[in-house]
């Protein structure tokens, strides 16, 4: 469990480190936080886990993990 809240902070202060010319996130930027957030999931070992990100009028969400764990369901 420390090891994925280690890997949201991380995630939180790359988000916070990369430059934008506009609000909007681009698909670079949230292929890396899917990314990480589907390596904290799998390492911890916990079913699911999401983050939302707020950048101004901005929000984004991210979300890894299962719907139904028992059936195998993403």
């Amino acid at each position: 469990m420390k090891k994925a809240i280690t890997l949201v902070l991380i995630i939180l202060i790359l988000f916070s480190s990369f430059p934008t010319q506009s609000n909007a996130m681009s698909d670079s930027q949230s292929a890396a936080i899917q990314t990480l957030l589907n390596d904290a999931c799998r390492i911890s070992g916990v079913p699911g886990m999401s983050i939302s990100i707020l950048d101004e009028d901005d929000v984004f969400f991210f979300s890894s993990g299962y719907e139904n764990l028992e059936k195998g369901i993403p």
